[in-house]
C-alpha cells in the first residue's frame, strides 16, 4: 500500500487497498483510530507523507473513483503554460464513466472523450495533453494574452510541434477575428 500512496502524494482509494490485499473494513478501522485521514468517501491519505503544492489533483483524480484526469485551465497550472489561477480544479472524467455521488464544490467536472494517448502525467496525476488542453480553453473562451503565452510556452517547451503550434494559433485567430 505503501508503493501506491507514495506514488500518489500519500493518497490512495479502497479499491486500490482492496487490491493490494487489506479489506477495506481495515482501512476504515485505521481511519477512525487515527492512522490514515479519510479525504472523500473512499479516499484516504496516509498522513506522513510530504504536503505538496498538487495534493489537490491527485485529491479529485481520485474522488472520481480512479478514473479522472486534469483537464482546462487546471491541466494549463500543471503544464506551467500560463499564469492562469483557476478557482476550481477542473476534472474529466470519460464520457462512459458515472459519477453517483455529490461533487465536492471544489471540482469542476465534465466528460471528455479521449484517446489513450492524450491522456498523460505530471508529478504522477493524470492530465489532458498540453494540445488537447490549449484547445478546449480556446473552445472555452478562455482570455486570448494566456492562451498566446500557453502557446508559446507549450512550443518552447517541446510539448508541440511546429505544425500544433500553427493549428492552435489559428485557432485562436479564427476565434477572436470580429
Amino acid at each position: 500500500m505503501l508503493d501506491i500512496a507514495g506514488n500518489q502524494f500519500g493518497y490512495f482509494t479502497t479499491a486500490q487497498a482492496v487490491a493490494a490485499g487489506i479489506n477495506d473494513a481495515n482501512v476504515r478501522q485505521m481511519a477512525a483510530r487515527g492512522a490514515l485521514k479519510k479525504v472523500f468517501r473512499g479516499v484516504y491519505r496516509i498522513d506522513d507523507f510530504p504536503h505538496s503544492e498538487h495534493d489537490q489533483y491527485m485529491e479529485a483524480c481520485l474522488w472520481a473513483n480512479g478514473k479522472g484526469f486534469i483537464i482546462d485551465k487546471s491541466a494549463l497550472v500543471l503544464w506551467n503554460l500560463c499564469d492562469v489561477n483557476p478557482r476550481k480544479i477542473y476534472l474529466g472524467i470519460p464520457r462512459n464513466h458515472r459519477i453517483t455521488k455529490n461533487v465536492p464544490h471544489l471540482f469542476e467536472v465534465k466528460k471528455v472523450a479521449h484517446g489513450f494517448n492524450e491522456i498523460d502525467e505530471v508529478k504522477g496525476i493524470p492530465v489532458l495533453a498540453p494540445y488537447l488542453t490549449i484547445k478546449r480553453c480556446i473552445n472555452n473562451n478562455m482570455r486570448s494574452d494566456l492562451l498566446t503565452q500557453a502557446i508559446n510556452n507549450a512550443y518552447k517547451f517541446d510539448y508541440l510541434d511546429k505544425k500544433q503550434e500553427a493549428r492552435l494559433i489559428v485557432q485562436l485567430d479564427e476565434r477572436d477575428r470580429p
